[in-house]
Parts: C-alpha cells; sequence; structure tokens
C-alpha cells in the first residue's frame, strides 16, 4: 500500500491550526502529481546529494538554485525564514556563499528512505572555510533532503525540500 493512496490530486493535505485541530481550509500546501511519476532510487537519490555537495563547494548560487524544484521547502542552516520560490531559494545562498572561501562540504552520516516517488535523506554534515579575515571555520549541522525526479520523462532528480540547521550548542 503506497502512503499516497487515499489522497485525491489538487486536495489540501489537512494542517494543524493554532487551536490544536485540523484544517482542510486552502493553504500553500503543493501536492504533487502520483499519476505518471518514476520512483527515484535510494542510489540516485544519494547521487543528487554528491552533487549538491560538489555544486556547493564551486560557491555558484545559481548552480546550486538548479538542483531544486521551482518551489521548494526550504530552510536554510543559516535562514529565519523559510523560502519556497526561486528568487528566495538564490537570495538565500548568494548571501550563505558570501565570505566562505574554499567552502568544503563533508557528510558525516546519511540516513536514507524510500517513500513513494520520493526519496528522504537525513544526517549530519560539516562546513569548513576560511572567512574573509583568514579564519578557518567549522560548522557542523544537521540536514533533511528530500529528492523527487521532475522534468521531462522525469529524468531529474530535484530537490523538493530541505532542511538544515546549525547543532545546538552542547
Amino acid at each position: 500500500m503506497s502512503v499516497f493512496e487515499g489522497f485525491r490530486l489538487g486536495q489540501p493535505l489537512l494542517e494543524q491550526t493554532k487551536g490544536g485541530g485540523m484544517s482542510n481550509e486552502k493553504s500553500d500546501v503543493k501536492v504533487y502529481e502520483q499519476a505518471g511519476s518514476v520512483a527515484i532510487t535510494l542510489e540516485e537519490a544519494a547521487a543528487a546529494l554528491n552533487n549538491w555537495v560538489a555544486t556547493m563547494q564551486k560557491g555558484s548560487a545559481e548552480a546550486v538554485l538548479a538542483l531544486y524544484d521551482e518551489s521548494p521547502s526550504f530552510w536554510g542552516t543559516m535562514a529565519n525564514q523559510l523560502a519556497t520560490t526561486p528568487q528566495s531559494t538564490l537570495t538565500y545562498f548568494q548571501h550563505f556563499l558570501t565570505g566562505k572561501n574554499n567552502l568544503q562540504v563533508a557528510i558525516d552520516t546519511r540516513f536514507s528512505q524510500s517513500v513513494g516517488p520520493v526519496c528522504l535523506i537525513s544526517g549530519s554534515y560539516t562546513f569548513r572555510f576560511t572567512d574573509d579575515n583568514g579564519e578557518k571555520q567549522t560548522v557542523p549541522a544537521r540536514y533533511s533532503f528530500g529528492f523527487m525526479k521532475k522534468g521531462k520523462g522525469n529524468e531529474e532528480a530535484l530537490i523538493i525540500s530541505h532542511h538544515s540547521s546549525q547543532f545546538p550548542a552542547p
């Protein structure tokens, strides 16, 4: 039984309201079509994550943006608000990549799950770079990515969801 069974296309998902109840009022919920979608394999998602790492290390915000869906759910490591558009995602990466010379991203841990046409990968990574003052910085963080094949013929693995945050101080 698929986790997507029972949902009608375009049906808003239930969301919790401030009072604790559930609501199906219109919201900014994105419902992906299930029909005709091709499941992404764990290997393809791992390759997409490795591609994200390599692209981040090149330092081009535009190249990183090309790895994301046109309306991602994206909480950046240093973000104060959710990015859900190409412009807000690009703005975040332009800011994030500035002043991070010789950026290196190392995947420390990884846990993958296949859920219908989506693959989820969660774990920890470490950002290492030299700041504009010449100081070496190390930022350990946790992440969750959601990958889905999209595009013509569903051949392109895109990031539809990404959350990243620094670990809290011990």
